[in-house]
């Protein structure tokens, strides 16, 4: 079965490369993924986050951690280059989260904001309109579906970012997840509910298609 996180025949070169010492395949695998991962991890920086840090003082520590334990990840290989760089990255942006929490700074826990991937999955969740009126009406809807999405759950977000602006499967989704695709299915079921719930206590009647 195809995926989007199988690594290509350049991916699978560098990395045997790198792996035997050859520092230029390794910087040049590094820039093979730099730009997906980076459009990976502005996703998942809201705007509060993003005061401290940005893309890349991310980027540039998973990358740091991906060297450190390359020669151990290319003896087992239990998942794809792909698929542990991105749960590398997901794990460095999650810690950076609970550090600030912990820290006291204006807690990422509770406050909400109207970060980027709320705008772009409120308009994926919004059809075009066809009419001047309708253009209207749709703006407001997508704003309050973006307020209803920056309320949800972080890993209800996350499902959301990845099925519909990362165009990722169920399947996909599992295995960044370390469950099941069937999980991944239910779980995905869950945080749609959960958005339209949202939308329901704030007084929106959701008519879109997902």
């Amino acid at each position: 079965m195809n995926s989007d996180l199988q690594d290509s025949a350049d991916t699978e070169q560098l990395l045997a490369a790198a792996a035997a010492g050859d520092a230029s395949s390794l910087r040049a695998l590094f820039e093979l993924h730099r730009a997906p991962l980076r459009r990976m991890v502005a996703l998942r920086l809201d705007d509060r986050l993003r005061q401290r840090i940005d893309e890349s003082d991310v980027l540039q520590e998973t990358f740091c951690e991906i060297q450190q334990r390359l020669t151990d990840f290319v003896t087992r290989r239990p998942m794809s280059f792909t698929v542990w760089l991105r749960k590398t990255a997901r794990q460095h942006i999650m810690r950076l989260y609970r550090t600030h929490i912990r820290a006291g700074k204006r807690s990422l826990a509770r406050e909400r904001t109207i970060d980027e991937s709320s705008q772009l999955l409120a308009q994926a969740f919004s059809q075009r309109p066809a009419t001047p009126s309708e253009l209207l009406v749709k703006f407001e809807f997508q704003t309050q579906v973006q307020a209803a999405i920056a309320r949800l759950p972080r890993l209800a977000r996350e499902i959301l970012i990845m099925r519909h602006l990362e165009g990722l499967s169920h399947r996909d989704i599992g295995v960044l997840l370390g469950i099941t695709e069937a999980n991944a299915r239910q779980r995905y079921g869950r945080a749609l509910v959960r958005l339209r719930s949202e939308l329901s206590q704030a007084g929106v009647q959701d008519d879109s298609q997902t």
